[in-house]
């Protein structure tokens, strides 16, 4: 986590857990459904063009360690440190030397562990006491998880010291960063090492001073230690899962631990809320913390919870298990058919959390402090009824939202016809119309697309009882050409691949008549 608020996966080098090279998932690109990710090796990526990817990423975790990076650059000082740990086989001697010296574990003379933890620090930069509610407040954290049934972080070995989970203090906020998890696994440097799950250990800030952090010190580090756990969860599951579904679980899971903290709140300004036309599963300049809104969304709708944490989230960490047998979906792929076990799926799901955040205080529990999804305007007046079409291109995992505003169509007996002309369904095309009535009262309508992706809705729109009408068109595809899975060539889901479904023109064509 980064203060206040990674790497594009542009410039990740490979996945060096086999070999350093970048893997190909083998996905039917034409499929809605996916058996998971197949991580394998390829020559695809030349040699010189990982060169230049590892050595973004070294630029990158230096300029974050030395404090001279900027917000966006800081993003998930997480992910950075993957990253590059991934990519050190493709540097150069010099830089892999450069390199190992920011990525080696702190030098410590001081500890404090419980059966499960060991928190250490360098005398002089942490305070016993503060070591004491560290300690305290991971092992909490850390019980609450193993409740809920999520998979202990995997031991270290004697790296560090035993092979209890290391936490380093650090004064990180002289950096601007709250923490990070990283791993020295040395499945991750050994060539042919089978399995995506790798051991963690955690760094936090020394202190979380007020002079350094906004808020309450000690609210601070609960939240803190929440997330980056939660990273070090994920590594006993696939180490190399894809970064906008590690972020944004991770920060979902702040409020699901603390619920009074709502730190994660700040992510909302650069979530969907605010950038609905931006895709959900896009990683870069900490938009990806916002999508833990879309896991609060349909945990929401899915309530059923294990120690006391919703269990959908952690069913879909399951799906995304990399271990040896595991199932390995990538990201949107486990989340996919963590619904489909629900009776349900993403094109619903997507669309209705898309009309949801137009209202976002009717359909959230904390809604009423979340900011409003942004929607076009227009006026259909009686003078002219066939007000213009309007046309939105959506990439996927986004949507746009028109709102129809009536104007003296005072008969009771005027309608507004909507004639939407949408890509394929296939595709990933779906909309909701919402009436809004004088009385309060709002009217929900799934619209029935062919699969073609037309259709036509009629509702009531005089003035004397109506207020606006909403349509929001929303594009749920998640397909990706296969032969582009792990890639690295986008910041998006499957490793980085190229979208099938993306600039898909979605039209709503409004006509009022009586």
């Amino acid at each position: 986590m980064v203060a206040p608020s990674r790497l594009s996966r542009g410039v990740v080098a490979a996945a060096a857990l086999l070999a350093a090279v970048v893997p190909i998932v083998v996905v039917p690109s034409a499929s809605a459904d996916d058996d998971g990710k197949q991580k394998v090796l390829t020559s695809s990526v030349a040699r010189d063009e990982r060169r230049v990817r590892a050595n973004a990423a070294l630029d990158r975790v230096e300029k974050i360690a030395d404090g001279t990076a900027s917000e966006a650059e800081k993003a998930s000082y997480t992910i950075a440190r993957r990253d590059l740990r991934v990519a050190l086989r493709d540097l150069g001697r010099a830089d892999q030397a450069r390199a190992a010296a920011i990525l080696a574990r702190p030098a410590t003379d001081q500890v404090l562990c419980s059966a499960t933890t060991c928190v250490r620090w360098a005398t002089g930069v942490a305070t016993p006491q503060f070591a004491q509610l560290a300690l305290t407040t991971v092992d909490q954290v850390r019980a609450k998880y193993q409740a809920a049934g999520y998979r202990a972080p995997l031991g270290d070995g004697t790296s560090g010291g035993d092979a209890r989970t290391d936490v380093y203090l650090e004064d990180s906020g002289s950096e601007g960063l709250y923490g990070y998890c990283d791993s020295d696994d040395p499945k991750i440097s050994t060539p042919g090492a089978v399995g995506f799950d790798v051991s963690a250990y955690c760094g936090l800030d020394n202190d979380f001073s007020t002079s350094q952090f906004p808020g309450n010190p000690t609210n601070n580090l609960k939240v803190t230690v929440a997330h980056e756990f939660f990273h070090a969860v994920q590594f006993a599951y696939d180490f190399l899962e894809d970064g906008w579904f590690m972020e944004g679980t991770a920060a979902w899971v702040e409020d699901e631990m603390y619920t009074a903290v709502n730190d994660n709140r700040q992510y909302l300004w650069t979530s969907q809320l605010r950038a609905p036309g931006r895709s959900l599963d896009l990683f870069g300049g900490g938009y990806h913390y916002g999508t833990w809104l879309f896991f609060r969304y349909l945990t929401e709708r899915f309530p059923g919870k294990s120690g006391g944490l919703p269990s959908l989230v952690r069913r879909m960490w399951e799906l995304a298990d990399g271990a040896v047998g595991g199932p390995d979906y990538y990201s949107i792929s486990a989340v996919a058919q963590a619904l489909a076990e629900r009776g349900t799926n993403l094109t619903t799901q997507y669309s209705r959390f898309a009309m949801a955040n137009r209202s976002p205080r009717s359909f959230y529990r904390e809604g009423a402090a979340y900011p409003k999804a942004v929607a076009s305007s227009v006026v259909v007046r009686a003078s002219r009824p066939n007000a213009p079409a309007t046309a939105r291109t959506l990439d996927h995992l986004t949507s746009a939202t028109v709102r129809y505003v009536p104007s003296r169509t005072t008969a009771r007996s005027w309608k507004l016809k909507l004639t939407l002309n949408m890509a394929d369904r296939v595709r990933g095309s779906a909309a909701i119309v919402r009436v809004f009535y004088r009385s309060g009262a709002v009217k929900t309508i799934n619209v029935a697309l062919s699969s073609t992706g037309g259709g036509v809705v009629r509702v009531p729109f005089s003035t004397r009882t109506v207020l606006s009408v909403e349509v929001t068109m929303a594009n749920a595809s998640r397909r990706f050409y296969g032969n582009t899975c792990f890639s690295y060539e986008t910041p998006l889901s499957c490793g980085g691949a190229t979208p099938m479904d993306d600039n898909l023109r979605q039209v709503v064509d409004p006509v009022a008549y009586r």
